[in-house]
């Protein structure tokens, strides 16, 4: 389990939640 990916899921799941 890399934490970059997982930082990298978490901003993109909040962009998505922004549109």
């Amino acid at each position: 389990m890399e934490r970059r990916h997982n930082k990298e899921l978490l901003f993109f799941i909040l962009v998505i939640k922004i549109n």
